[in-house]
């Protein structure tokens, strides 16, 4: 599996030494683009107020719904230090990763 992170350093470092800069650097914006990165919670949490949604790696649940490992829409309080699935105000759960939700396609940016 492609490293995509260690693959946009390299392109940005070989940008600084004398590569052709525009090029490699229209590459590592494609890349990073194209490869949305998973955040582990360990390492940042969102920067949000309780009312921005992201993609989490959910465990835990709600009466008799279980999650494990399951990708879903989640939000974060950092007043509460909680995650919170919008359907489920009550359900006990834990994220180990994050990312930002993606953008609209193309086609269908006002």
């Amino acid at each position: 599996m492609t490293d995509y992170k260690a693959l946009v350093e390299e392109l940005r470092y070989g940008a600084e030494n004398g590569c052709n800069f525009d090029l490699v650097e229209r590459a590592a914006d494609a890349i990073e683009e194209l490869a949305p990165l998973w955040i582990r919670t360990e390492d940042r949490l969102p920067d949000m107020d309780g009312y921005d949604w992201v993609l989490g790696v959910v465990n835990g649940g709600c009466r008799n719904l279980k999650y494990k490992n399951a990708v879903m829409e989640v939000s974060y309080d950092p007043e509460y230090k909680e995650w919170f699935i919008d359907d489920l105000p009550e359900a006990r759960i834990t994220v180990s990763h994050w990312m930002m939700l993606p953008g609209l396609p193309e086609d269908m940016k006002p």
